[in-house]
């Protein structure tokens, strides 16, 4: 799979099969326009069977929290003339035959959260589940996963 610039961004059958890998790639994006914020964490955790890979950001540190399997995101601080920062990352899975017919999580729990520096109040966002269904993908009909 490749993006606009003819980069990689995924490999594997979709939908996923028993038995072969699918890597997809995961982009997490913030955008601010109202106050500075501090000690911004997006954070997901990782279900059995999916790994961790190059993580990259814009700014701030992603990375793996191998004994919590999270995944987190982190940045000190976000001031309103930086508009909006990204990461993105992949993450691999390989379905078993118990999964055929489903549609498998790749990330759970995915939060958000920061403290305003105006305020200094919290703010938290949660978002659902990202799995291999790709609702915001259009070439993707189906995430259940088959045997062939």
């Amino acid at each position: 799979y490749y993006n606009e610039n003819n980069s990689q961004i995924g490999s594997g059958p979709i939908p996923p099969k028993v038995g072969q890998k699918t890597t997809y790639r995961i982009y997490w994006k913030v955008a601010n326009s109202m106050h500075e914020l501090e000690d911004v964490k997006v954070v997901g955790s990782l279900p059995d069977g999916v790994v961790f890979s190059n993580g990259s950001a814009n700014a701030g540190t992603i990375a793996l929290d191998s004994s919590l399997k999270k995944v987190e995101w982190t940045l000190n601080r976000m001031p309103t003339s930086v508009s909006s920062i990204s990461a993105e990352f992949d993450l691999t899975f390989t379905p078993s035959p118990n999964d055929v017919g489903s549609v498998a999580k790749l990330l759970e729990q995915i939060q958000f959260s920061a403290k305003d520096k105006s305020t200094g109040g919290t703010i938290i966002i949660k978002q659902g589940d990202e799995t291999t269904a790709l609702p915001d993908d259009p070439y993707v009909t189906s995430g259940e996963i088959s045997n062939q």
